[in-house]
């Protein structure tokens, strides 16, 4: 599903109760404020998901959010405990999580080592070198 911004605006009342037990173990008020823009900056609509484009869609300044993902010590096992206790029962009755990333186009084009790939989500044939 991609999110366009007027499903976005459709839920984004719904995103703080929500979020909030996921980030309750993050401690200070800081890094719980960062960590909700960082994510909610993630499922914004948007090609750029690094903190400054981010940041700007958000309205915010980045350096809450840079704060977040460079200095904010947090024990990562507290946050998996949340997922586990809040997400996944919302998502129930399942069997297992599958990602499938091979649909998901390369951004841009300095990737290192990774030369031109065939993705038949796009439509795009294997081009030969």
């Amino acid at each position: 599903m991609k999110w366009t911004a007027a499903d976005w605006h459709q839920h984004v009342s719904d995103f703080p109760p929500f979020l909030a037990p996921l980030i309750k173990g993050l401690g200070r008020s800081e890094r719980r404020v960062g960590a909700a823009l960082y994510v909610e900056g993630l499922l914004l609509p948007g090609q750029r998901k690094s903190i400054e484009p981010m940041a700007q869609r958000l309205g915010t300044d980045a350096q809450k959010m840079q704060q977040f993902i460079t200095d904010s010590p947090w024990e990562e096992a507290g946050v998996w405990q949340a997922v586990r206790r809040e997400v996944v029962e919302r998502m129930e009755p399942l069997q297992a999580w599958i990602v499938d990333e091979t649909g998901w186009l390369k951004q841009g084009s300095h990737s290192v080592g990774v030369a031109h790939q065939y993705c038949g989500a796009a439509g795009k044939p294997p081009t030969v070198r």
